[in-house]
């Protein structure tokens, strides 16, 4: 009966601590430059594929256009644009997508990590990981 019990436990312990893991939901980004957060944006998971689009921006107003967004982006409100795109999971990472940064309207590859429960590593390179740069996101509370 005490192994039940214990077993019990630990199942839920275990289940919790994966719902902490999950990368979707809310998440403040912060500037890798000036260390500011910058906006807000939602992460969801549509069949297997992690997507992110704008919630808010901090830094311009609410109604700016992607002027320099290129294709079906171009002059489109940054927030509720989609900027990250088709990334699929592989072991506790994220890869094989795009970022758009809205501020000069070009795409990189990315990778995206869990940084313990609430940052998130989010990578933007062009080529290979080492020739990029990282952000470093902060979960919200919903």
């Amino acid at each position: 009966m005490k192994k039940l019990l214990v077993f019990c436990i630990l199942l839920v312990l275990n289940s919790m601590s994966y719902g902490q893991e999950a990368v979707e939901g809310l998440w403040t980004t912060i500037d890798d430059e000036d260390g500011q957060p910058s906006s807000i944006v939602s992460i969801q998971i549509v069949e297997d594929k992690l997507t992110a689009t704008i919630r808010e921006i901090f830094d311009q107003p609410q109604d700016v256009l992607c002027e320099s967004c290129s294709g079906d982006k171009h002059n489109k409100p940054v927030v509720g644009m989609q900027i990250i795109s088709n990334m699929t999971k592989s072991g506790s990472k994220w890869s094989g997508g795009k970022v758009l940064d809205p501020k000069n309207g070009k795409s990189y590859k990315c990778k995206i990590e869990l940084d313990g429960n609430n940052k998130l590593k989010m990578r933007g390179y062009i080529g290979m990981p080492a020739l990029g740069r990282t952000q470093i996101w902060e979960r919200r509370s919903e």
